[in-house]
């Protein structure tokens, strides 16, 4: 719960700064040097409308370790509603040892404090230039910041109306500025601002980092992915955040820990405020608060500067407000987490791993950290990146709208020619994607358990030669047939096995509808020929998937238990575009992934088939 002596003292903080500034109406400050001498934790705050250019203020941030180092900061202007309507920002060129090395403002220093030369808080480090590295930045203001202070748990409509504020754009008078204030020509300088990146500390993984960037980017948040150390969540720890220290806002815990590092600007109470801008920008939130570590700041001249940190052990407690101008953490509470484990073998070398576990904080992410689990552990145990098959089964829980309780289960064999790992996890992802967003209700996870195996040997049955016979008549090779309404149509199926194992025949039948009315084709393969099938077994809230009885969230977990498996020889009729029903349909279920397809068209009203020759292939 958040501390009311937090906000009471805000209030009193408000009221003396209100009170200073009508006792210093008509003063305008002249620019002074004077240094802050080290961070403050909850320092009075200074309103914008005190901010003037010239001012020479003091900067705090890490670049190394945990302890907070000095830089300058010269205000140049205020941007007025220059991040979003009634939110200016403040431009501000850095100056210093850490900033000179890094050759600027670097990704991380996202929520560093920067105080005034009377000790007020100005704001927090939260943009930089568009164009590449440099030491020009756009601060948020504190005014803005301390609002979190107050924030309910409720979304704020507001802040969700300006989530699409990634870049703010330089007024000519202020790109004039700084080019006179870095010496720079007005057309190096860039015409806008963008809000810093935010390093992503990951750890269990050597690989998918260029995927991890585009799943952030693709939900607004622009990150730089780095190898990082794993957290535990096993207890909570007793150290607190304190001002101008690493921050790390955590996703998960465990073999894969994701978590998301930058800067606290303020600690007041039982709250702290960091990186001066929104991580998802999600309003109410949950997501773990850390401390981090800074190794070192890598110099990337060509995409900017980061930050290179290990989140440490321990978590102080929950970020609970995710918002334009900050995130907030509450001190003390440590965030619910879902529980992924999994059990890894490998049936080639007999290493097993049976006790992976991630947790992951909160809902939002519980689909792609699975997937990111599962990659991490494969990898480990298959020990190559290469080609193979594999055999899941996945088991989930979770909690329905109204509180019962639910499970879903399900097994499917996998085979990939280039990457295992990452050709074993799609359904499983789809499937968490879809009962996550099953647009029924509400509904939460609370965990998931995975066991896999995994070999070398690609295990696949292809679709060869298809025979088929008319009414007991002789099996024959067509690409055409011609078909009567009531015919039975019988198939032999010939599977080619990649494994060297002996050639199987699988013989189906199918009937032509009584009332059918149109040509159509009877299509022989695994269950991924059927496109639309397929789509909608991994993508079922999309529009054109919601004609088929799934009706409630029962029944949408009732269809992915039984949707067909990759080791289903399928043999499907259709007239026209649509399915023939059940009396067109046949399937067997196989020990080997089903691949290849086969097609015959057939010609309705005519007789006796379109004379021998070789099946058209499809797919």
């Amino acid at each position: 719960m958040r501390s009311q002596r937090t906000a009471r003292a805000w209030r009193l903080k408000v009221f003396a700064l209100t009170l200073g500034t009508a006792l210093l109406a008509g003063f305008v400050p002249m620019p002074v040097t004077a240094q802050v001498a080290a961070p403050v934790d909850c320092p009075e705050v200074m309103p914008v409308s005190d901010v003037v250019g010239g001012m020479m203020a003091t900067g705090y941030t890490v670049s190394k370790g945990t302890t907070p180092e000095q830089f300058g900061a010269e205000i140049l202007g205020v941007l007025p509603d220059g991040v979003a309507p009634g939110r200016d920002m403040i431009i501000v060129e850095t100056s210093g040892e850490a900033i000179d090395k890094a050759g600027g403002i670097w990704f991380g220093m996202s929520g560093s404090p920067v105080y005034a030369p009377d000790g007020r808080l100005i704001g927090a480090i939260a943009f930089g230039l568009s164009y590449g590295p440099s030491a020009i930045g756009g601060i948020t203001p504190a005014e803005d910041m301390v609002k979190l202070y107050d924030y309910p748990g409720a979304s704020d409509p507001a802040a969700k109306a300006a989530a699409s504020v990634d870049k703010v754009a330089l007024t000519d008078r202020m790109v004039s500025r700084i080019a006179r204030a870095t010496g720079t020509a007005e057309r190096g300088v860039g015409k806008s601002l963008v809000r810093l990146k935010t390093p992503l500390s990951v750890s269990g993984i050597t690989r998918g980092f260029k995927l991890a960037k585009k799943i952030f980017k693709a939900q607004g948040v622009r990150v730089v992915p780095h190898s990082g150390s794993s957290a535990s969540t096993a207890a909570a720890t007793s150290a607190t955040p304190t001002a101008a220290g690493n921050f790390a806002a955590a996703l998960s815990y465990g073999d894969v820990t994701f978590a998301g590092i930058g800067t606290t600007t303020m600690v007041c109470g039982d709250q702290a405020l960091a990186f001066g801008h929104p991580f998802f920008w999600e309003g109410s939130t949950s997501i773990g608060a850390n401390a981090a570590t800074a190794l070192t700041v890598v110099d990337d001249p060509l995409f900017g500067a980061y930050k290179l940190a290990t989140v440490d052990a321990g978590t102080f407690g929950t970020v609970d407000q995710d918002r334009l101008s900050g995130i907030r953490t509450i001190m003390g509470a440590t965030p619910d987490t879902v529980g992924v484990v999994s059990d890894v073998a490998n049936l080639d070398t007999g290493v097993r791993r049976p006790d992976g576990r991630t947790d992951v904080v909160g809902q939002r992410n519980v689909p792609f950290l699975t997937f990111y689990h599962l990659f991490s552990n494969i990898d480990s145990v298959f020990d190559e990146i290469g080609g193979g098959s594999s055999a899941l089964t996945w088991r989930v829980s979770g909690t329905r709208e109204d509180g019962r309780a639910w499970q879903f289960e399900r097994s499917n064999k996998f085979i990939s020619g280039y990457d295992i790992s990452f050709g074993s996890l799609f359904e499983l992802q789809g499937n968490l994607t879809a009962l996550k967003r099953n647009g029924f209700e509400k509904v939460a996870f609370s965990g998931i358990d995975v066991d896999v195996e995994v070999e070398e040997t690609i295990r696949k049955y292809t679709v060869g030669t298809v025979v088929v016979s008319r009414n007991g008549g002789r099996f024959k090779k067509v690409k055409r047939l011609a078909v009567r309404r009531g015919d039975r149509l019988d198939f032999r199926i010939h599977l080619r096995a990649s494994d060297g194992a002996p050639k199987r025949i699988v013989e189906h039948t199918v009937r032509i509808p009584n009332n059918a009315r149109r040509d159509g084709s009877v299509r022989i393969g695994g269950p991924s020929f059927d496109d639309e099938a397929y789509h909608c077994l991994i993508h079922p809230w999309h529009g054109f998937c919601k004609d088929n009885d799934v009706n409630s969230f029962g029944a949408l977990i009732k269809s992915l238990e039984q949707s067909p498996k990759n080791t289903d020889l399928t043999t499907l009729l259709s007239i026209g575009r649509r399915s023939a029903g059940s009396a067109g349909r046949d399937m067997t279920r196989l020990s080997k992934v089903v691949g290849g397809s086969k097609r015959i068209r057939l010609n309705l009203g005519g007789s006796g088939g379109h004379g021998e020759g070789s099946v058209q292939a499809q797919g």
